[in-house]
């Protein structure tokens, strides 16, 4: 089908701003490569540049986060809002970071100049550095504590009573309620590390969080990016607790990830090993980060447009109505969505959550009428329940008389 003339325009501004998305992805991960690997050359001109550069992006991405909403349809919005405020996190991380090891650089340099005239009781005004907060989340305690650290607990300029007053600060949730005896900074810290610094949860925690990552049936830009940021997270989460990761536990991480993903993506990663020596981690971690920006491209240079048509003739509406059946809702392949491979992938509970969404019928799997309006003379084989056959969750699908004759 062309698009319209009317549609062009509209297009042109979908690729531009998918472009612009991908260029500010680049940079966010080049500030991240600089942070973890430069960052303590402690040049604090470059620091400075780099957080320049991150207030730049959040400003910018502002900017198209506004443009995306004037050509986005309504029921891509949340997609793009989750992306947009992933990014966003991503660069608040990137500015706290920053901020703090300026922060450290110039403290240093004030206490070498100044130590002998600052009174102990004088009042040290913090820089305008956002502190670290926590909310009782003890997958967040680890890294919320190694900021608060470097931040308040070990600055010698600041009074017990001083970081007491930014420890209470930092509390949200259900940490704030936390009560001590004493109204001292050490007896607060002591009671939340006698709650939260849990190791063995916190450390079972991280390892289910990327267990549990759902399987990715079918290719997305947007899924391969939440796996990646979902393993990393947990992972530096893991190292914060000095647990390091060594060969063999990448050689089971890579087994565990590559049966998340989608079947193609695994094609070409296999595809994409040259020897017989073990798989790498990282360049495993760098295949899914660039296969990811490549969905995202051929995504925006592909993505269909609406075409707006004032008026029908009874021959095209019935064309219209007899071939919607045959586009698939999940993939948008030319067949029907009991046919698609990736919709017979999934557990008899993903497949109905599937229908739901689509507002398909629950025993032929049509979109053109409800189940209380379906004609089909099938029931279910399993257990003569009105729905379809693979939306049962009693026995399974391969054992069913005529499986592949019927859709129902």
């Amino acid at each position: 089908m062309s698009v319209s003339s009317d549609d062009e325009p509209l297009a042109q501004l979908k690729r531009k701003c998918n472009l612009r998305l991908t260029n500010f992805q680049t940079k966010i991960n080049k500030l991240q490569l600089y942070l973890n690997d430069q960052a303590s050359n402690n040049d604090i001109f470059m620091i400075q540049s780099k957080l320049d550069s991150v207030l730049e992006l959040c400003a910018k991405i502002e900017c198209l986060k506004l443009d995306y909403y004037d050509i986005t349809e309504d029921e891509q919005i949340a997609d793009n809002d989750a992306e947009f405020e992933k990014m966003e996190d991503d660069l608040e991380y990137l500015k706290v970071s920053f901020q703090k090891i300026l922060f450290q650089l110039n403290t240093a340099d004030n206490v070498q100049m100044h130590k002998s005239r600052i009174p102990n009781e004088v009042f040290v005004k913090l820089p305008d550095v956002s502190l670290p907060e926590f909310n009782g989340n003890i997958d967040n305690w680890s890294n919320f504590k190694a900021q608060f650290d470097s931040l308040i607990t070990n600055n010698s300029t600041l009074n017990e009573t001083q970081k007491l007053f930014y420890l209470r600060s930092v509390l949200k949730g259900d940490a704030k309620l936390v009560e001590t005896q004493e109204d001292t900074f050490n007896s607060l810290m002591k009671v939340l590390i006698d709650r939260f610094e849990n190791k063995h949860l916190i450390v079972s925690n991280h390892i289910l969080n990327i267990l549990n990552i759902e399987k990715i049936h079918l290719e997305s830009a947007k899924d391969l990016r939440n796996l990646v940021d979902t393993i990393n997270k947990s992972l530096r989460g893991l190292k914060l607790l000095e647990l390091e990761a060594n060969e063999l536990v990448h050689q089971i991480l890579i087994n565990v990830v590559i049966q998340k993903i989608d079947k193609e993506t695994r094609k070409q990663y296999e595809m994409s090993l040259t020897t017989n020596e073990l798989p790498n981690w990282d360049k495993f971690i760098e295949f899914l980060r660039k296969r990811s920006q490549v969905l995202e491209n051929i995504n925006g240079t592909r993505q269909q447009t609406r075409v707006k048509i004032t008026s029908y003739g009874k021959n095209k509406n019935f064309m219209l109505k007899s071939t919607s059946k045959n586009i698939c809702m999940l993939c948008k392949g030319g067949h029907a969505i009991y046919n698609c491979s990736a919709f017979l992938e999934m557990t008899p509970l993903q497949r109905f959550d599937i229908s739901k969404k689509h507002k398909l019928c629950l025993n032929c799997l049509y979109k053109s009428h409800k189940l209380s309006d379906c004609k089909s003379k099938y029931s279910c084989p399993f257990c003569q329940g009105k729905h379809n056959r693979l939306l049962c969750r009693n026995q399974n699908i391969g054992s069913a008389p005529n499986a592949d004759m019927t859709p129902t």
